[in-house]
């Protein structure tokens, strides 16, 4: 049931990661195994009960085949198969799941291989997920052992042989999730019905919640029985967007939606030959479920432009533009509202016209549908105005430590770290070396669909925005500097063609503390002609560690940007 949440979350996920975009393909399918299904009684939700018999999947094997599609061309596929197994000598729900995405994004052609595996109890509780992400040479690892008598769940994650390992705390009176098909599976659906679950999320490995509400029913189209079917909508919302779907009357799903600004990614339950391609799909399962329902926008090729944020006007020069004055609309939450020194929230209001107050710590009190005037001011990076290393600063101590995907301790990036800084103390000096050599160094890749740890960019210098962010951030904590990731918006004038209007695409840098914070970013930096600013079109909804780089995902779809 859930996979469509996770086709948006690996689709959105190409956007962080272009040179001057940002690449959200690595959620277009790590659902597979991810996804839900309840692991205590603490409140009532759609599975069985302990004590009870095993749904059917425990005892017969089950394949599901399911196209995807991005406003009706189709993009992908994924397989899921059930089987009973064993674990640990006890009787067991095995599941795996294999996908291919292929998307467009700036012109470049972006492929990701997903292949999932998940062994669950009787009761559907997760005991195990094994996760693999491909994509041009490159693959993403995570590995989860749940432990219901400690109440903790064990990690391992990582780019290749790069691995990092984290424990994280079951979350409390939230069932936990383990597999979609596994959700209302055998269990009669009812209109007005509402669930919640945590799940694991496995770009950054943490949990988070879902709420599911069955809000009504519709007459459907099959496309394995070619019959109309009266199935019931299931809505559910998530920190990453909202999606919506058709389930038939044993849970199992028919299509799902998610909306990504302009566009419509689709999931459509169908035979195994069309799902894969081999034979056309049928054009009435592909198409919209009700009259009620507004045909879906034909976006244009280019995955990346499609879901940009168009700008009221175009920026001349914005690589040199050191002051701009914009409202920002539609901000889903007030922890994408940011406001700093370089980057100032004021006028801060939501849809309804209730007022909320920015903070320096990057929150303001209301939370939805929120409009802010962001004054951003592009400092220069100044070694005559710097910190000297090393920085003791306690409030910057965890900007200075290893994290998962900024493996500092490594001896390559140690080692380079250490060349770079040389004997020198000033903290600004050194940030601008790092930031030049990144530049020089890297070669832009935007075919790279999975985030890589630092080591791994370092070995294989290559990659989009993200991956120019991680090494330098990775390289500056280990030269002795606080460094955190940032991610939001940038403009841009004429991707598309010269003819384009101008578009906010979203992006990924970094900022570093030498007596205060300043941007770096190493994507857009000319070695050529190095500026010692980051220009103010840098618009930011998150900061932190690479974890926090993908929140704004959150966003996709839903701004709007007018000058003031």
């Amino acid at each position: 049931m859930f996979q469509s949440k996770y086709t948006i979350f690996r689709a959105a996920s190409n956007l962080l990661g272009a040179a001057i975009a940002s690449t959200f393909l690595a959620f277009v399918f790590t659902g597979g195994s991810f996804s839900l299904s309840p692991a205590n009684a603490q409140q009532p939700v759609p599975t069985i009960a302990a004590g009870t018999a095993p749904s059917p999947s425990a005892t017969t094997a089950k394949d599901v085949w399911l196209g995807m599609y991005m406003s009706g061309e189709r993009i992908g596929y994924s397989h899921i198969h059930t089987e009973p197994a064993t674990y640990k000598g006890r009787p067991a729900l095995k599941l795996t799941s294999k996908g291919v995405t292929k998307l467009k994004l700036f012109g470049a052609q972006v492929e990701q291989d997903e292949e999932t595996e998940t062994l669950a109890d009787l009761q559907q509780r997760p005991l195990r997920q094994i996760m693999d992400i491909r994509s041009n040479g490159s693959v993403l690892h995570l590995e989860a052992v749940y432990d219901y008598v400690k109440h903790t769940v064990a990690c391992v994650s990582g780019t290749d042989r790069d691995r990092t390992t984290k424990t994280l705390a079951m979350p409390k009176d939230i069932p936990l999730a383990a597999d979609s098909s596994l959700m209302v599976e055998g269990k009669k659906l009812a209109v007005g019905q509402k669930f919640t679950f945590a799940y694991l999320y496995p770009l950054t490995v943490e949990f988070q919640t879902a709420e599911v509400a069955v809000t009504g029913r519709e007459t459907v189209h099959s496309a394995i029985t070619g019959k109309d079917i009266s199935a019931f909508l299931v809505s559910s919302k998530m920190p990453v967007g909202d999606s919506v779907e058709w389930d038939d009357e044993n849970g199992d799903t028919l299509k799902s939606e998610t909306h990504v600004g302009g566009i419509t990614i689709s999931m459509i339950a169908q035979p195994k030959e069309v799902a894969l391609g081999s034979i056309p799909a049928d054009k009435k399962a592909s198409s919209t479920f009700s009259s009620e329902t507004k045909p879906a926008y034909v976006p244009p090729a280019d995955f990346a432009i499609a879901t940009a944020v168009v700008s009221d006007r175009r920026i001349a020069d914005p690589r040199h533009l050191r002051s701009m004055h914009v409202i920002v609309s539609g901000i889903p939450g007030s922890q994408f509202v940011l406001s700093d020194a370089r980057q100032k929230a004021s006028a801060v209001t939501t849809e309804p016209g209730a007022s909320a107050t920015a903070t320096g710590a990057g929150s303001v009190s209301e939370t939805s549908g929120i409009s802010v005037r962001l004054d951003i001011h592009a400092d220069a990076i100044d070694p005559s105005h710097s910190a000297r290393l090393p920085i003791t600063d306690t409030a910057c101590a965890s900007y200075l430590s290893k994290a998962a995907f900024l493996d500092i301790d490594s001896p390559g990036i140690r080692a380079m770290a250490k060349k770079l800084r040389g004997g020198d103390s000033n903290a600004a000096r050194v940030v601008l070396k790092l930031r030049d050599w990144v530049s020089a160094n890297m070669t832009p890749d935007m075919t790279i669909g999975v985030p890589r740890t630092a080591t791994n960019i370092f070995g294989r210098r290559r990659g989009v925005c993200r991956d120019y962010a991680t090494l330098y951030t990775a390289l500056a904590r280990a030269a002795g500097i606080p460094t955190r990731l940032c991610s939001g918006i940038v403009y841009a004038d004429g991707v598309g063609g010269s003819s384009a209007p101008g578009r906010f695409f979203y992006h990924a840098w970094a900022e570093s503390y030498v007596g205060k914070w300043i941007a770096v970013d190493p994507t857009l930096n000319n070695p050529a002609d190095p500026l010692p600013y980051v220009d103010a079109t840098h618009i930011k909804f998150a900061q932190g560690d690479v974890a926090r780089m993908f929140d704004v995902v959150g966003v996709i779809g839903k701004l709007h940007i007018r000058s003031d």
